[in-house]
């Protein structure tokens, strides 16, 4: 949240400086007039959390973790890695590590790791409360459809009133996040639009 604020104010105040607050700058080179317009347009009041593969662990961890001035109109995950003690057993990635080097530990390296494991796994953090699309392809080979599934379940039978799954048929990893694919334009862009409550945010997206 605070980023974003920083966000906002480099925004605002460009206009009338010709130098990036520091802040900002040590964090994003903002070079494109469409993402200072984006940056000025932030509101933390409405915020559509979208995140693919570690990313969607991370979406979802932060709807989880918003605190109390930010209000999370949508969670959009995408192929998330949403159990991360799974995944590791699993040995997600091609080298195995990719959980590991996530998390900067193990889980069974000692109890305060195994802590560190829970506390970012959306697992074990349901129920959700925020609106949640969970996306993946059933042809996804990088992060197991199954593993996907079996947090959507978990999330949708606990919350079934905020909680949406879409599993997109021969859809791979990375189709899902491609917006010129027909994953993203005839399976995700509507599903997220049943899963937006706020009317401005969906008739924003079905007019991209």
């Amino acid at each position: 949240m605070r980023l974003i604020a920083e966000l906002r104010a480099a925004a605002e105040s460009r206009t009338t400086s010709a130098e990036q607050p520091a802040a900002v700058a040590s964090k994003l080179n903002i070079d494109d007039e469409r993402c200072w317009q984006a940056c000025a347009a932030l509101r933390p009041d409405r915020l559509l959390l979208v995140g693919h593969s570690a990313g969607g662990c991370l979406a979802l961890w932060s709807g989880h973790n918003c605190p109390g001035n930010a209000k999370v109109s949508a969670v959009l995950a995408l192929a998330p890695v949403a159990d991360l003690l799974k995944g590791h057993e699993l040995r997600i990635s091609d080298d195995g590590d990719a959980i590991e080097r996530y998390m900067h530990c193990v889980p069974d390296a000692s109890e305060s790791s195994l802590q560190a494991y829970k506390e970012a796994s959306p697992q074990c953090l349901l129920p959700v409360t925020f609106p949640l699309l969970v996306a993946w392809g059933d042809a996804d080979k990088d992060v197991p459809p199954d593993l996907v599934k079996s947090y959507a379940d978990a999330a949708s039978a606990m919350s079934p009133e905020l909680v949406k799954a879409l599993a997109i048929p021969e859809a791979d990893h990375f189709a899902i996040v491609d917006a010129g694919s027909s994953a993203w334009k005839e399976h995700i862009v509507p599903a997220l639009a049943e899963v937006l409550v706020d009317e401005e945010m969906k008739a924003a997206l079905l007019a991209a």
